[in-house]
């Protein structure tokens, strides 16, 4: 295996009967450089080794934000501002949004996730269903992970400043 460049060469091919995977790391980070993965000593490549990491990331991803709680800029959006077209307002699982729901939009969690979002600045706190996808991807590179629905960001006392600080834990 050679690291620099972060490179791996081909040894051999994959035998995926009967074989158990295990992780190591090469190079800078999990989802740049990726992870390698050893079946019986042989190494995985194409378009397997690319399926493989991604679940792994996803899999990690997934754990991490079940275990820890995290702090973010969180925003909020209303019907009106999403309004289509067609003159209704439809989330991304495919229901119509309403401002008195106490939902969130976030790329993070699968729909359904409960999540409790806390104002740091005031310490209140409300549970909200992940029920969107959200905030715009150029914001979410930025750091902004979550975008609440206007009745969930009303009970954090948030709708004057637009953005709060908030952390953000998983209930269910």
């Amino acid at each position: 295996m050679e690291t620099a460049g972060n490179k791996i060469k081909k040894t051999g091919k994959v035998k995926a009967e009967n074989q158990t995977l295990s992780f190591f790391t090469v190079g800078c980070s999990p989802v740049s450089c990726g992870l390698a993965l050893k079946t019986g000593g042989e190494k995985m490549y194409g378009w397997k080794y690319v399926l493989a990491v991604t679940v792994f990331t996803i899999f990690v991803a997934l754990i991490y934000s079940m275990v820890f709680a995290f702090q973010t800029e969180a925003s909020y959006y209303t019907v009106e501002s999403c309004m289509k077209e067609s003159g209704q307002a439809i989330m991304a699982n495919g229901k119509e949004l309403k401002d008195d729901m106490l939902i969130t939009a976030s790329w993070d969690f699968p729909f359904g996730t409960l999540l409790r979002i806390t104002n740091l600045a005031n310490n209140k706190s409300v549970i909200v269903t992940v029920s969107d996808r959200g905030p715009n991807r150029r914001l979410y590179r930025k750091g902004r992970k979550i975008d609440l629905s206007y009745e969930a960001m009303r009970r954090l006392d948030g709708i004057k400043r637009g953005l709060i600080q908030v952390e953000v834990e998983v209930v269910k």
